[in-house]
Parts: structure tokens; sequence; C-alpha cells
């Protein structure tokens, strides 16, 4: 298994509905799941208790091991 560690630009994104580990560096580090829906072209949350929320666009992104 292998984490691949990915960053959000030069039009690189997840797969339409893959969740990944986005990493968000602003004094803190955070990290939390979520998708990029290519269609509008946004970062959603991908925690149960608040799926569909839009998120910021994260730092970074992780794709999970499969």
């Amino acid at each position: 298994m292998e984490w691949k560690i990915l960053k959000g630009v030069d039009d690189i994104y997840p797969e339409q509905d893959q969740v990944v580990v986005g990493v968000w560096e602003q004094g803190d580090i955070i990290a939390a799941l979520c998708y990029y829906d290519h269609e509008t072209r946004q970062w959603f949350d991908a925690d149960p208790n608040s799926e569909g929320t839009e998120t910021c666009v994260p730092d970074y992104w992780i794709e999970m091991p499969e």
C-alpha cells in the first residue's frame, strides 16, 4: 500500500466522488475527509454528519491506499 500526496494545482483533482484526506495548513494543520465535484468545481465535506457541505480548497490532498 502506498499513500499518494498530491497538490490541488495544475488541474490535478481526485476522480469524481473519490473521497480523499484534505489537508489545510493554516496555523494548525487540519485534516478531513472530502471530495471534489468536477461539475460544480467545488470541494465538499465527506463527514457523514456534514456530508455535502462545501469546504475550502485544501492545501493538498492524500489519496487513501486501496
